[in-house]
């Protein structure tokens, strides 16, 4: 299964240095495909995003919810509910190492 898809994404960053928190929500058109019982998704991000010439493709699984971009920067972060996972981050300045833990991962996709 292969199709042309929108695809909106919303977050809530927690907050800025000013104690300030704004959704941020983005559309862009990209790719939904499902290989060996996993969905993913594939889109290009845009300059909207600061990270033109850049694709990300995010890995949907039961619990655990993987974003991989690649491209002019590269980076793998792993959502996995109640556990922790260390990555590497590059920015124009060089790489970090970050963290990311997930309270909650929640995903309603399928094929349709």
């Amino acid at each position: 299964m292969r199709k042309d898809v929108t695809i909106t994404i919303c977050g809530k960053p927690r907050y800025d240095i000013d104690g300030e928190s704004d959704n941020i929500e983005l559309m862009t058109e990209g790719k939904l495909y499902k290989k060996n019982g996993k969905y993913y998704i594939i889109y290009k991000e845009s300059s909207l995003t600061g990270l033109a010439g850049v694709t990300t493709t995010l890995k949907v699984e039961d619990s655990c919810v993987t974003l991989i971009r690649s491209g002019l920067m590269s980076t793998q972060m792993i959502f996995e509910e109640g556990k922790k996972h260390f990555g590497l981050y590059q920015t124009d300045e060089g790489t970090l190492t970050v963290s990311v833990s997930a309270s909650r991962v929640k995903s309603r996709i399928g094929d349709n």
